[in-house]
């Protein structure tokens, strides 16, 4: 058996038999993998890119993922870009610090493909590609070119349907929605460990305009003696993205944000919810259980893409008030 990991400390915890360390690759393999990367072949088509080859694998450190990654940014693009690329890293002075290298192929992203990029990083790495891109289409995000240009870039890799990212690009993208404030996760644009979402909750009122998507790890549940107030989440006033996996929760939930995009909650553990009159964009609620779900919506005509329902035993109400709303499709899963 073969154990991978950066943590030495794992492997000598489970009392391994041998430990190899995995040299960086010399400057030779280093060259010709960012040639296959930045001009795909192993002969540059430029003079001038080649001549500043050096410089930007210097700050590489002969880390595969770091050249490869900076290898596809710089693909296709003139000296003029090459330069500049070296300008950025630059900024970046500690070149031990390889996070930087992979920071000049974040940074120049349209604003939809970084969201993307965050998006994964925080809460989508090992989903199916299938399943992300629904919840990012209806984000608005438009994943289907979004995504490729991720690919393109080595930000991530598609393998057997699904999105993998690798460890060190899951900790940029973790580190760039922490950085600013990095004890205080009610003011992070996303949340996803049960005890940072339990601290926005309890101090939602510093971040109530900043925290845009939630969504929790269903394999760490909560304890079940920890019962958290439930009322702070009404607060969040620009959620976009909202999935749950836990019900033991106390008080009450009056509303969600008007702006919520997706929702996702299995076993919804009240009674009822009002939806916002200005919510317009609601679209997935799955695993029901005993909920009187009301939509209420405004004077202009509303269009809900699609509506997926899940119930069991219990009855479902659904009320649409109003005689503007507009649903193209409802999905009925009875189980």
């Amino acid at each position: 058996m073969i154990i991978t990991t950066r943590d030495e400390h794992i492997l000598k915890g489970y009392g391994v038999d041998a430990i190899h360390k995995v040299s960086l690759l010399d400057s030779h393999d280093a060259l010709e993998l960012f040639f296959r990367k930045a001009f795909r072949s192993d002969r540059p088509s430029s003079s001038t890119c080649m001549e500043l080859t050096p410089s930007i694998l210097e700050y590489a450190q002969g880390v595969p993922l770091a050249i490869k990654v900076v290898g596809s940014f710089l693909y296709n693009r003139d000296a003029s870009q090459w330069r500049d690329s070296l300008g950025r890293l630059k900024k970046y002075p500690d070149k031990k610090e390889v996070t930087g290298v992979l920071q000049i192929s974040f940074e120049p992203l349209r604003k939809e493909e970084r969201e993307i990029f965050l998006h994964i990083a925080c809460f989508f790495r090992g989903q199916r590609e299938e399943y992300v891109k629904r919840i990012l289409d209806v984000c608005g995000l438009h994943p289907q070119i979004g995504i490729p240009v991720l690919k393109e870039r080595s930000l991530i890799a598609i393998k057997n349907q699904e999105i993998h990212m690798h460890d060190m690009l899951q900790e940029l993208g973790k580190k760039l929605v922490r950085e600013k404030y990095p004890e205080e996760p009610a003011l992070w644009s996303r949340v996803w460990l049960c005890g940072d979402f339990e601290s926005a909750l309890m101090s939602v009122e510093k971040g109530t305009n900043n925290v845009k998507a939630m969504v929790l790890d269903q394999k760490k549940y909560m304890p079940e003696s920890r019962q958290l107030r439930i009322e702070g989440l009404s607060r969040f006033k620009d959620l976009k993205l909202l999935i749950l996996y836990h019900k033991n929760f106390l008080g009450s939930l009056d509303f969600l944000s008007s702006n919520l995009q997706y929702l996702g909650w299995h076993g919804y553990p009240f009674p009822s919810l009002h939806t916002p009159t200005s919510n317009r964009n609601l679209f997935k609620w799955p695993q029901l259980s005993r909920l009187l779900f009301i939509m209420q919506f405004g004077e202009q005509k509303t269009k809900i893409r699609e509506l997926t329902l899940y119930f069991t035993k219990f009855t479902l109400y659904i009320c649409l008030i109003e005689k503007s709303v507009i649903l193209d499709k409802v999905n009925p899963d009875l189980t």
